[in-house]
């Protein structure tokens, strides 16, 4: 069907490997996007499911990481404005 089609293409362009971070984001969204219509119009194969279902989950962890990643990020700026102040 066209929805397979278009889902696997979507699938593929958001594996291919880039360190852009907003293009990676477009990709994850266009994909979680592209499922969510497939539904909605009652033509998402059944075989797709597991997919859509294996999919979201990854997305979820890659928003834990990302929210990690941040709180990191201000941990080592923290530190370096307090080291900054001690000298």
């Amino acid at each position: 069907t066209m929805w397979k089609c278009y889902i696997s293409f979507c699938l593929e362009r958001f594996k291919r490997k880039t360190n852009n971070e907003f293009l990676r984001n477009t990709r994850l969204n266009k994909v979680l996007h592209v499922f969510e219509k497939a539904h909605e119009s009652s033509l998402l194969p059944q075989a797709l499911y597991k997919q859509w279902v294996r999919f979201i989950m990854f997305s979820s962890l890659i928003a834990a990481f990302a929210m990690i990643n941040f709180k990191l990020r201000q941990v080592v700026f923290i530190s370096r404005v307090i080291r900054m102040g001690d000298l």
